[in-house]
């Protein structure tokens, strides 16, 4: 039996009851959490408690999921969910936010159909800054999203680098202002 389908099962397992199911699971995909939580946090111990508070509400995770065919993909999306939003909290807490975390969560919710208030938020705080944008300084902002250099940013728009930095740059400001007003930065 494929891993993928070892995980599919000790998912629907653990949706239906069985809590037995867990250390399987935790054999199966433990690693590939930390790796993930080691993307997202420089100290061990941040690393240790997100994947333990993963763990934690690893009966919940496993109610919402959908049999699609790819519980890993599933679990590891949760995952880089929750590591997104504790960085989030700890970066609002110092009064920070890299912008790159704000793009990663916004281009994440292009697919999640139980995005949360604050992520809907989030998207529509993205949204009204677009409005403001020329068509060009939108097309910068889907390269951001997908964290492209300025070289192929110009490629991209069509311009040159100094115009395409000087885009880029006036999109980060139109998106700082934005996320600024609705109290995200």
């Amino acid at each position: 039996m494929e891993e993928y389908e070892q995980v599919n099962e000790c998912i629907l397992r653990i949706k239906a009851g069985d809590l037995s199911a867990i250390d399987p699971l935790h054999t199966l995909i433990g690693m590939r959490l930390h790796f993930v939580a080691l993307r997202y946090f420089d100290v061990e111990e941040l690393q240790e408690d997100a994947v333990q508070d993963f763990w934690l509400n690893i009966e919940k995770y496993c109610r919402k999921f959908r049999f699609v065919g790819n519980g890993v993909a599933y679990l590891t999306k949760v995952f880089k969910h929750q590591c997104l939003m504790r960085v989030r909290q700890e970066n609002k807490r110092r009064g920070e936010i890299p912008l790159s975390c704000l793009c990663e969560t916004l281009d994440r919710l292009g697919t999640d159909e139980e995005a949360d208030f604050h992520a809907e938020a989030l998207r529509q705080s993205f949204a009204k800054a677009q409005i403001g944008m020329t068509e060009r300084e939108r097309a910068v902002l889907a390269c951001l999203l997908y964290d492209t250099s300025v070289r192929d940013i110009a490629d991209m728009v069509g311009t040159s680098k100094s115009t395409a930095a000087r885009l880029r740059t006036r999109v980060l400001d139109i998106l700082q202002e934005s996320l600024r007003k609705d109290g995200w930065l």
